[in-house]
């Protein structure tokens, strides 16, 4: 018996005394540290590259350091997955907003957002609603905005590209019904723009070739400042990457429609290092 006992209090060779020793000397071992994971991720690649994650509960970064703004007093109320922005039935000037793009939005730029929306009032004949826009200040820069629009009677979702002149329109009829929580991917890869409604992409198209304009760096959520437009409706689970979200990765993301949220998980640790299934790593 006291042999099973010290088979199972070894880690990699060291037995208990040692360990007692070790942890004696650096106070380490058998510490616990909290980190941010995302609920799902399959691969373990959901934090690559990650910049911000927006619970929409509130205006915090749970992830960066980017904490928005509240433009006009945004309420906050439940949403898809515990409380979300609530920008109202009639919006016609509150959004958040950081005054940082978070990511590049000219032809070479790579970078993908999450988020879930859900439509309070549907636009009228012939009106937009704009609901997120990433603005970088720098020559030959784009606004990338995503859009959902009336176009004489037809709802279309939008990914409008504007350099400051001229603007590019990429858009597919797309009807969000009043009520229902959609789970958007809203990207660009270069000079594609792409959006996936639900996990199937709808748009794929090319941006606006970059112009002379002068733009402010700036990421606004339930607005699309350069328009000047707004959105009627909640959002919530905001999350930016400076990568292309893979096809797992998206549907990690949607997970069946349930959605998820990032969460803070307790990791045992030994001399700095995690400790998985009583292993070293």
């Amino acid at each position: 018996h006291n042999r099973q006992r010290n088979a199972k209090s070894r880690i990699r060779g060291y037995s208990r005394t040692e360990h007692n020793l070790f942890q004696s000397e650096f106070g380490l071992y058998n510490t616990r540290i909290m980190a941010k994971r995302f609920q799902i991720d399959s691969g373990g690649t959901l934090l690559t590259s990650l910049v911000s994650y927006y619970k929409l509960a509130d205006t915090a970064d749970y992830y960066g350091a980017n904490t928005l703004t509240n433009s006009n007093s945004v309420a906050f109320n439940a949403g898809k997955i515990g409380n979300a922005a609530d920008f109202g039935a009639a919006n016609t000037n509150k959004k958040l907003t950081v005054a940082s793009a978070l990511v590049d939005t000219r032809a070479a730029g790579i970078w993908s957002s999450s988020f879930w929306v859900n439509v309070t009032t549907a636009p009228a004949a012939n009106t937009r609603q704009g609901i997120i826009e990433f603005v970088k200040s720098v020559a030959n820069s784009n606004s990338q905005m995503l859009i959902y629009q009336d176009t004489a009677g037809t709802k279309e979702v939008e990914f409008e590209s504007y350099n400051g002149n001229t603007v590019q329109h990429v858009k597919v009829t797309q009807t969000l019904t009043p009520g229902t929580w959609y789970h958007f991917i809203f990207a660009q890869n270069g000079t594609n723009l792409i959006v996936y409604l639900d996990g199937t992409q709808i748009i794929n198209g090319t941006m606006q070739a970059a112009g002379s304009g002068t733009v402010v760096d700036r990421f606004d959520i339930g607005s699309t400042g350069s328009e000047g437009i707004w959105f009627s409706g909640l959002i919530d689970e905001m999350v930016v990457w400076t990568k292309l979200v893979a096809a797992q990765e998206i549907t990690d993301l949607v997970n069946g429609v349930v959605g998820q949220t990032m969460i803070d998980s307790a990791v045992k640790t030994w001399n700095g290092l995690a400790i998985t299934s009583g292993k070293i790593f």
